[in-house]
């Protein structure tokens, strides 16, 4: 990902909806150019909006708000902003936007395991 142009993540304020579409669509192009992940980008780029507005509003008002009221409690775009993130994430995921998903790591083997997965008796098939 590191082709793209805007790095939002280090500038919050850099974060351009359509400008993120563009980039992970023409990304994703290169392996299925059928249009039917944009659908999908769009509700990432979406949620990646929302985690960047609440974002900037936790920076300005803090975890903690006081309500117009004088309650104080947690500010409510915490628990939005955790949602949002939690949806870019699976999105990015179902995308194969995550270095999990584009690299997968082999798990390292375990005879053991091996063993038990031959079942019973396979020594005896070998010989």
């Amino acid at each position: 990902m590191s082709s793209f142009k805007i790095d939002w993540h280090l500038e919050i304020n850099s974060w351009d909806r359509i400008q993120f579409t563009l980039e992970v669509c023409d990304y994703l192009s290169q392996f299925d150019d059928t249009g039917i992940d944009r659908h999908a980008v769009g509700l990432l780029a979406e949620a990646i909006d929302t985690f960047v507005h609440c974002t900037k509003d936790i920076r300005i008002n803090g975890f903690i708000f006081v309500h117009p009221n004088g309650v104080i409690g947690k500010n409510h775009h915490v628990e939005i902003r955790d949602k949002a993130l939690a949806k870019s994430l699976a999105l990015m995921s179902e995308l194969g936007l995550t270095p999990k998903r584009r690299k997968p790591i082999p798990p390292p083997r375990d005879p053991a395991f091996e063993k038990w997965l031959k079942g019973p008796g396979w020594q005896e098939e070998c010989a």
